[in-house]
């Protein structure tokens, strides 16, 4: 057999740019390129192209001279991809959507709901067709570094059970976006408050961790902590057991083998449908969540709440606006969220897929 060099040519581009950067670690030390993120940079160019010769390196043949399958990507990969897409070409949904919910309270008294086209026409007549787009930076990072935690665990949780049940992937699901969450969770926060305000004093993300830890303290950077688990965590579980079971009975119905790689048109939709029940179900905590995080001047609540603090907000929307304004933002998120899952678990699927032997 000839021996494969397509590694090498794979590699060699990303490893002059490592190098590149390296020198621009040491030679370089002004406002563009900083040490801390070229030394970032650097060691995500190198990760890659080792990434990229272990995929283009060929595997040890088989005894009938076939190659092996190439080796899965994984889960971070496929789901950090995913939601950059999802996240960046969704974000004027998102923007809209928490302004929505924050200009209905606005100074923490109840106000009439404002249309999305008109959200939409002041956003674009005040700040520019890239006001849309506005706190994309956190909203990015966040999505990406949830994604791929998220999906990490789930490969990780699932390849751990004896079996892939709606219960397994319901446990699995919740497990998988605690620990998201956990570590997203000041992003979000940057995230809303970059949405919701049409100014802020934010110069960037890092700038925005600094003082509102300043401002306050450490625990500002989880404002709404219990609110969000309360919707993410079942509203996760529910969709992964949802996802699994229409894939699991797909199959069934037309005859598959339960073994064989699932298709990116059934992934899609199934992803979008489970998305949709899930974001209807848990709308009340989304909104409970946006009032908590953003700033006190905007919603009215002084002090961060604790789990039961949020139950007491959701408690008060619920009587000063009734089912409305539990409601409030829900055609947003529903062309939204559907959309980002679907995106998101369509490259998982994807990231998933190993390629079949060739014949010989």
């Amino acid at each position: 057999m000839v021996p494969h060099d397509g590694h090498a040519a794979a590699t060699r581009p990303l490893g002059a740019a490592s190098q590149l950067v390296k020198g621009t670690c040491l030679h370089r030390n002004d406002a563009v390129i900083r040490p801390a993120a070229a030394a970032g940079a650097c060691v995500a160019l190198e990760a890659l192209a080792g990434s990229c010769k272990m995929a283009a390196q060929p595997l040890s043949t088989a005894a009938e001279g076939r190659p092996h399958p190439r080796r899965k990507l994984p889960g971070f990969v496929g789901g950090a991809a995913g939601g950059f897409v999802a996240a960046f070409a969704l974000q004027p949904l998102d923007l809209l959507k928490t302004r929505q919910q924050a200009e209905a309270f606005a100074g923490g008294t109840p106000r009439a709901r404002p249309s999305i086209l008109r959200l939409a026409r002041e956003v674009v007549a005040e700040e520019g067709a890239m006001g849309l787009w506005k706190g994309t930076g956190p909203s990015v990072t966040r999505f990406c570094l949830g994604a791929g935690i998220y999906i990490s665990f789930v490969d990780v949780l699932q390849g751990m059970a004896s079996s892939n049940t709606a219960t397994t992937a319901f446990v699995c699901g919740a497990i998988a976006r605690t620990a998201a969450c956990t570590v997203s969770l000041p992003l979000t926060v940057i995230k809303t408050r970059f949405e919701a305000l049409k100014a802020h004093e934010y110069r960037n993300t890092f700038s925005a961790i600094k003082q509102i830890a300043r401002a306050e303290r450490w625990s500002g950077l989880y404002r709404g902590f219990g609110v969000t688990l309360a919707r993410d965590v079942p509203s996760s579980a529910i969709y992964l057991a949802l996802y699994e079971t229409m894939h699991a009975q797909w199959k069934e119905w037309h005859g598959i083998d339960a073994n064989t790689q699932r298709g990116i048109k059934e992934t899609f939709a199934f992803g979008f449908l489970a998305a949709t029940v899930t974001t209807i179900l848990t709308n009340p905590f989304d909104v409970t969540k946006t009032r908590v995080q953003v700033p006190s001047t905007l919603s009215g609540i002084k002090e961060a709440p604790g789990l039961t603090g949020c139950f007491r907000v959701l408690g008060h929307v619920y009587r000063s606006e009734g089912m409305r304004g539990l409601m409030n933002g829900l055609t947003l998120r529903i062309l939204r969220r559907p959309l980002s899952q679907a995106i998101v678990w369509s490259f998982v699927e994807w990231s998933r897929r190993g390629r079949e032997q060739e014949q010989p």
